[in-house]
């Protein structure tokens, strides 16, 4: 007597790919980011240090991106919004802490949460609390906007261009007919 397998048989390849690719369909249409600045800073820890980039558009909106990380731990390196940081910032400004990004990097690495942070200390727009413990506050924005806007007029020479993700504000969500698939 011939036994049947209870077992189903397989509808997906045996490996799949452990990165998606770097571009996506989204990425091709949305306008790319020039690189203003490439500067590295230490992690909150203090026990690694973690190279970033910040970035503009033909709009000259600015971006932050983690690049590197020297300790080994995971992080996305995708481009984000400094307003979408900052709309999150804005909601708790004087207890800031890794998780008021949580919205911006779902389904990403929870590090990437404390390197922007980190970054953030970095160029002084959040400095440690002397009230609480392990949270942050919001500094005055206008030297490091300052900063920013010194770099984009200096014409970005010799800066790279690179296509970004397309993000919706955290703030603001979109209904189902709105979002693109």
């Amino acid at each position: 007597m011939k036994k049947s397998s209870p077992t189903k048989p397989a509808t997906k390849p045996a490996t799949k790919p452990a990165t998606k690719p770097a571009s996506s369909p989204k990425s091709t249409t949305t306008p790319g980011i020039s690189t203003l600045k490439t500067s590295n800073c230490p992690s909150l820890s203090g026990k690694s240090t973690l190279s970033y980039q910040t970035g503009c558009n033909h709009q000259n909106e600015i971006f932050i991106r983690i690049v590197g990380n020297d300790g080994g731990g995971f992080f996305g390196k995708d481009w984000v919004a400094f307003e979408d940081i900052l709309n999150q910032l804005e909601a708790c400004p004087e207890q800031i802490t890794s998780m008021s990004l949580e919205g911006l990097f779902r389904r990403k690495s929870a590090n990437t949460q404390g390197f922007i942070l980190a970054v953030l200390v970095s160029e002084g727009v959040i400095a440690l609390s002397k009230e609480k413990q392990r949270c942050f506050v919001l500094q005055d924005l206008k030297p490091f906007l300052d900063a920013m806007e010194k770099l984009q007029e200096n014409g970005n020479s010799g800066s790279k261009t690179t296509s970004r993700r397309k993000q919706q504000s955290p703030a603001v969500k979109k209904s189902s007919s709105q979002t693109n698939h």
